[in-house]
């Protein structure tokens, strides 16, 4: 039996004024607890000396509206550390440090204002019990869960338990609540045919024992959400992810039945059991980069894997990193059109990004997961024009 650790971390504002991330779209207010998850079966195969495998998590929740702003503490998208560390390596890269200075991006980052965004959620906010199956989301390779903070807020503001976590080694940084931090060692060369596979592994055992830890009737996850009342219904979960965190999700589907159906945001199929078994399960490609089918071989070959419902989605006028908070950092900091093009952001504002793939998230989970007949994935949508139907 896998054993689980325990431990509460919270963020709160660095002293400055807030800059609030868009409002959630959702009819319900979102509390989060960031949570430290050790999994004694496991040894990190990346860690020295060898230690059990040790995750951060940030649990986003349906709230009572009463209860989900005053009187609890707005959640920040980023720590005052993590938020440092990323200055540091946005100003020192090599290959953005002219056009990161020539903007006024780098004084907005440089000011201490990316460690005072605000998401729509709030620390420990009430539960409002759910009856919705609970999702798990891997972050794309390198990049830390709290980049996509408000876009998980945004979808728990449907009703949905959304679990967001860190792969340590793999994600750039991960700060625990002793005040530890991991940072990730030079990353392989990702045009190597294989190289992912290793980390694609560890990532999907990381999910895997989140969906243990989700199924314990009274397990201690579920216990850290104030006024929690259970049980939630964990015996099936969608999940997803961006970039290799859509890829994971891909072999999770492969590898666990109780994953009932996923979503890849933009990334390309990397992992030999997605690869080869594919799945029979519902699975959802939304792209806006250069991940699409006709563009990249191992998805398409991943298509053809696909027996059940299956759909690819693609949103004009974004990029990869459309798909995470980026844009609306960007917005939040008044960054210039070069900032979007730099960073592949994409076009599209980040409320109408959040609102366009949160929209869509949330309809294909209430398909799969609940049985909800869904107009939306029928085809177009006038509502939404910039998103096509890739047949």
């Amino acid at each position: 039996m896998r054993s689980l650790l325990l431990m509460t971390v919270t963020w709160v504002a660095a002293a400055g004024q807030a800059v609030r991330l868009p409002a959630l779209p959702g009819p319900y207010a979102v509390g989060v607890v960031p949570l430290e998850l050790v999994d004694h079966s496991r040894t990190d195969p990346f860690a020295t000396p060898p230690q059990p495998r040790d995750l951060m998590v940030n649990v986003f929740y349906p709230a009572r509206r009463r209860g989900g702003g005053g009187g609890h503490a707005a959640f920040y998208e980023f720590s005052a550390a993590v938020a440092a560390f990323y200055v540091a390596e946005l100003v020192t890269s090599s290959n953005l440090t002219t056009t990161f200075n020539q903007t006024t991006i780098g004084p907005a980052f440089n000011n201490g204002t990316l460690s005072q965004l605000a998401t729509g959620a709030h620390l420990s906010a009430p539960y409002q019990a759910t009856s919705r199956p609970p999702l798990i989301f891997s972050p794309g390779f390198g990049g830390p869960r709290g980049l996509y903070s408000n876009l998980a807020a945004a979808v728990a503001s449907h009703g949905s338990v959304v679990v967001t976590l860190d792969h340590p080694y793999d994600s750039s940084i991960v700060e625990y609540p002793d005040g530890r931090i991991v940072l990730a060692p030079p990353l392989p060369n990702t045009t190597d045919a294989g190289a992912l596979d290793p980390y694609v592994d560890v990532r999907q055992a990381d999910v895997r024992f989140v969906i243990d830890q989700l199924q314990q009737a009274n397990g201690t996850l579920t216990a850290r959400i104030p006024h929690f009342r259970g049980p939630l219904n964990a015996s099936a979960v969608g999940v997803w992810g961006h970039s290799l965190g859509g890829a994971t999700a891909a072999n999770v589907m492969a590898l666990d039945g109780r994953a009932a159906c996923g979503i890849d945001l933009d990334g390309e199929i990397v992992g030999r059991p997605a690869l080869d078994r594919g799945t029979a399960r519902p699975f959802l490609l939304m792209t806006g980069g250069v991940h699409t089918r006709a563009q990249d071989p191992p998805s398409a070959a991943y298509w053809a894997r696909l027996s059940g419902f299956r759909e690819e989605l693609h949103i004009n006028a974004t990029e990869h990193l459309g798909f995470s908070d980026l844009p609306a950092i960007l917005d939040a900091l008044h960054a210039p059109p070069q900032a979007r093009v730099l960073l592949a952001a994409g076009g599209l504002s980040g409320r109408r990004m959040q609102r366009i793939v949160s929209t869509y998230v949330n309809a294909f989970f209430e398909f799969c997961l609940c049985g909800v007949s869904q107009p939306l994935l029928a085809g177009p949508s006038a509502r939404f024009p910039e998103v096509q139907f890739v047949a």
